[in-house]
């Protein structure tokens, strides 16, 4: 009882901290606009009882926001996500907007750095730390943007699915349960799932199967319970949204800089088609013990970003996801792999950025990070440990080099 007590009352104070420092710094201009709009779509379905799907409401949005009504070019802020995703902000739609945001973002920073703590024992805290400066991680926490969370939960899923020792029943089917959620956010969550749900098939977990299955049930039925006819009214809202964004996927994004217009929708079709084949060879692979968990998680993550519809940066974390966990596995903070995909992935994302919004800059620059990790993708997959072996959990093969390591000094 007493090692759970303990973590928990830091957590708990820490938290308390950094959101009474977060309200106190931003009191003046309150962040979190992509916040805003779940927090506000909350108070109009949870408590108000009408449809969060209204253009009134986007255009209160617009107003809170913008202070004027959405350009034809702007984001017109309306909510397009199905009501089930609100019970995250449920706790705090009862709180004044700046009360909320900073628990909201409090809670997102710090979550990230317990679930590290959490699902990846042994992890480098230097990796977990430097994670929240990276341009896209830090984007998203300015903005309270849900990718943060998700990000997150992707990590915990992953770090205790692949761990040798099994959960609990209850672990289990919490664990599923949360992967049912998740759903709430398909364009990020898409691979990410199929991969957990073979995961557990594969080592015979019937419960985390179940709690997915009762789950995405419950998150269905009670989606009706918080606004009834739900479906007809989320689709004409991603439809609007999809209407006044116009974005393409990444891929066609970086295509437009070297292919002629017509080319274009083609060689993204060819190419959707040969990574659904190759990710299908990866998984083959994997099921027969022959690629590591940490190398199909790294694809997932490079062809969900690869083909996600072009948003906002924070997008990005999809791929930094996988490359959070290897770097969280290294010994040496100073390894020239370190060094090089790590740290150069950090400088890669804000020079990005800052380029970007120089005149003249290429409109595709804020996807080039996604080159540079292709070349970790690269070098990963021609890693002989992660190429021809699962490997063993982290916590494992961490105790092993340790103890290899103590030997050799004993020896010498």
């Amino acid at each position: 009882m007493r090692r759970i007590a303990l973590p928990f009352t830091l957590f708990l104070a820490a938290y308390l901290a950094l959101t009474f420092g977060i309200h106190a710094l931003t009191q003046n201009n309150t962040l979190g606009t992509d916040f805003y709009i779940f927090y506000r779509a909350g108070q109009t379905a949870l408590l108000d009882r009408q449809s969060p799907y209204t253009d009134t409401l986007a255009l209160e949005n617009q107003m809170a926001i913008f202070k004027a009504p959405a350009r034809p070019d702007q984001d017109h802020l309306n909510f397009a996500y199905p009501p089930y995703v609100l019970l995250a902000v449920w706790p705090l739609i009862g709180l004044s907007f700046d009360w909320a945001q900073a628990l909201w973002a409090s809670f997102q920073i710090l979550g990230l750095l317990a679930v590290m703590a959490l699902a990846y024992h042994r992890a480098r805290p230097w990796a977990s730390i430097t994670f929240l400066c990276f341009y896209p991680v830090t984007f998203g926490l300015i903005l309270g943007n849900f990718a943060i969370l998700i990000g997150g939960l992707v990590l915990l899923i992953f770090g205790l699915v692949t761990q040798e020792r099994a959960p609990g029943r209850a672990g289990q089917v919490a664990l599923g349960v949360l992967l049912a959620w998740l759903t709430a956010k398909p364009q990020f969550i898409w691979l990410f799932a199929v991969f957990f749900l073979l995961l557990a098939l594969r080592k015979r977990w019937w419960i985390f199967l179940a709690g997915f299955a009762g789950g995405l049930l419950f998150f269905l039925a009670i989606s009706f319970a918080i606004v009834p006819g739900w479906p007809a009214l989320w689709l004409d809202s991603v439809s609007r949204y999809a209407a006044f964004n116009q974005s393409s996927v990444i891929v066609a994004v970086l295509l437009k800089d070297v292919l002629p217009g017509a080319a274009v929708t083609p060689v993204t079709l060819a190419l959707g088609a040969l990574f659904l084949l190759a990710t299908g060879w990866l998984f083959w692979r994997w099921w027969q013990g022959r690629a590591a968990d940490l190398l199909v998680l790294a694809w997932c993550g490079f062809v969900v970003y690869a083909f996600h519809p072009r948003g906002a940066s924070y997008e990005h974390i999809t791929f930094l996801l996988p490359l959070l966990v290897w770097a969280a596995r290294q010994a040496k903070l100073r390894s020239w792999s370190v060094l090089v995909f790590w740290g150069g992935s950090l400088v890669v994302s804000w020079a990005a950025f800052f380029i970007s919004i120089q005149p003249g800059a290429p409109a595709s620059l804020t996807e080039w990070p996604l080159l540079f990790g292709a070349v970790w993708l690269a070098w990963l997959m021609f890693r002989s440990e992660y190429r021809l072996a699962a490997l063993k959990s982290f916590n494992t093969e961490a105790r092993r080099k340790e103890e290899g390591s103590r030997g050799s000094v004993q020896s010498r």
